[in-house]
């Protein structure tokens, strides 16, 4: 589809929907605090947008730059992209080669970020793993948990328990982001302060989540704690090793998490 030239300048006043050509949108794995999406995570959002059309326009931002893929964009979306990976998707089948924008001015990367996790955290639909990782960059921007919950519009304790998250083990944190975990049950393991305590706890958490409550966790046999005095304590993942085994076994339509 040939896109008349005005609809593609990058100096088009900003705030005005426009049609961009999707290949001159650079979608930011590293900004998106999503992360990677697939393709295969889009297919029915794709058939949604053929069969309807794209309701909620992207937000895009001026780029005007080469990329880490080696192309140079003239775009850079802040918000949207499952959408732009679905309507780029449509376009393989035949669909447009370009998609409805919101352009905003540029704006400091903090700011980009705000809104990219403010429209995201709003759709409620990501794990609080996800949720976690968007907030790393601030943490590491050295913003404490009151400026990003202000900046976010959001409570100060849901900003520390994603704080606390990135602390924790790796293998407490996939947990976390296969849905094992409450936000109170987070808050609790990063309260303790012993590995072993922790390790226990989320062994009792994800036991209810697959079991229910008519399983009950048992106690430890004293050979068991007597191996624990002597110093013979396997590492978290030796622990959840076991469990994954178990998740392995079990069909994914009756224990989706």
């Amino acid at each position: 589809m040939q896109i008349p030239p005005a609809l593609c300048s990058p100096w088009k006043e900003c705030g005005v929907e426009q049609l961009i050509s999707i290949d001159d949108i650079f979608s930011d794995d590293n900004f998106n605090c999503r992360g990677h999406i697939t393709p295969a995570s889009v297919v029915e959002l794709s058939r949604d947008i053929e069969r309807d059309g794209l309701i909620q326009a992207i937000v895009v931002q001026p780029y005007n730059r080469e990329a880490p893929d080696g192309r140079y964009y003239n775009w850079r979306i802040v918000a949207g992209h499952r959408r732009h990976l679905a309507s780029k998707l449509w376009q393989t089948r035949g669909g447009p080669g370009v998609i409805k924008c919101s352009v905003m001015e540029p704006l400091p990367e903090s700011k980009a970020l705000v809104l990219n996790i403010k429209e995201n955290i709003g759709r409620q639909d990501l794990n609080m793993m996800q949720e976690a990782r968007a907030l790393e960059k601030f943490l590491k921007w050295g913003w404490s948990a009151k400026r990003v919950a202000e900046e976010l519009g959001i409570t100060k304790k849901w900003v520390e328990v994603r704080f606390g998250l990135l602390n924790l083990p790796e293998a407490i944190q996939r947990r976390a982001e296969a849905g094992f975990l409450t936000q109170h049950q987070v808050e609790d393991v990063v309260n303790m302060s012993l590995p072993e305590e922790r390790i226990a706890y989320v062994r009792k958490c994800v036991d209810y989540k697959l079991h229910g409550d008519k399983i009950k966790v048992k106690k430890q046999k004293h050979k068991r704690r007597a191996a624990l005095v002597s110093g013979e304590v396997r590492t978290a993942n030796e622990i959840f090793d076991e469990q994954e085994r178990i998740q392995d076994s079990m069909d994914d339509n009756a224990h989706p998490a």
